[in-house]
């Protein structure tokens, strides 16, 4: 599932920290490192991210994803629970009785009218959008992003309050692409892993999802290894194998990966 919780600190490639050198002693230094500390502020601001120091980023409880290769599905729940899993729909209604979404924006159409006091003691018509309950994204978000995962044709099987054991009538590979169908319901996140979240699914499923994928984050850390058909959606590789009984780790662009195996398959020919 996506966790919402969680704490830690996530090391990043960055400067070198600045030893023995007294700010105080060069004011040309000083200067430029305070210009170097407000460029660095702005650019921590972007994605929810929040500057630790020069070589770690703070990443906030919501703008952080976890995708695993086996998903977890709510037990006997509807459509549109496990969609919002973790987060369920009661504690969104409780936590937006009126306002916004927990994920995302979202519309209060005048689908059906009701009555409430008003401040006079007065009973007065109000409009509640029963597609759209408060909290809640709308139904219109919620197969949005079935057919950003390729799951598209569960609403012509399916509603979304239907209540079954999904983990029972959904396949492995079915299961992974609601998991990032939930990445794409949430809002602001900046920074996802995916732990072999497309294992389960053929090469052009995969090819669909990660272009969806590509879209909806910014930034995100794969764990695969059918490396070569989702190489274009990254832009560096960092390769692990092992070397005469050691573990050999060597970090590349992707143009260096493809251009190595491209010589290696060359040499075996």
């Amino acid at each position: 599932g996506l966790w919402g919780r969680g704490a830690g600190e996530i090391a990043m490639l960055g400067k070198p920290p600045n030893l023995g050198i007294s700010p105080q002693d060069d004011d040309d230094r000083q200067r430029s490192e305070e210009e170097s500390k407000q460029e660095d502020s702005s650019n921590s601001e972007e994605g929810g991210l929040e500057k630790a120091d020069s070589r770690s980023m703070k990443p906030s409880s919501t703008t952080i994803a976890f995708v695993p290769q086996k998903p977890y599905m709510a037990l006997f729940g509807t459509l549109k629970e496990q969609l919002m899993f973790p987060t369920p729909l009661k504690a969104a209604r409780k936590a937006n009785p009126l306002g916004s979404d927990p994920l995302g924006p979202s519309r209060h159409a005048s689908t059906e009218l009701t009555a409430k006091l008003n401040k006079y003691g007065e009973y007065q018509a109000v409009t509640i959008d029963q597609d759209d309950t408060p909290g809640v994204p709308s139904a219109k978000r919620f197969r949005k992003a079935l057919d950003e995962a390729a799951l598209g044709s569960l609403m012509s099987r399916f509603t979304l309050n239907d209540k079954i054991a999904w983990e029972d009538v959904l396949s492995l590979g079915q299961q992974q692409r609601l998991t990032l169908a939930r990445l794409f319901l949430r809002e602001k996140v900046s920074l996802a892993f995916l732990d072999e979240a497309t294992s389960a699914c053929d090469s052009r499923t995969e090819q669909i999802v990660y272009s969806a994928v590509k879209e909806h984050v910014p930034t995100f850390i794969s764990i695969a290894h059918r490396v070569r058909s989702l190489l274009k959606f990254h832009t560096h590789v960092l390769q692990c194998e092992v070397v005469n009984d050691s573990n050999k780790w060597t970090f590349m662009t992707a143009e260096q990966y493809r251009n190595l195996n491209e010589s290696k398959t060359n040499d075996d020919a």
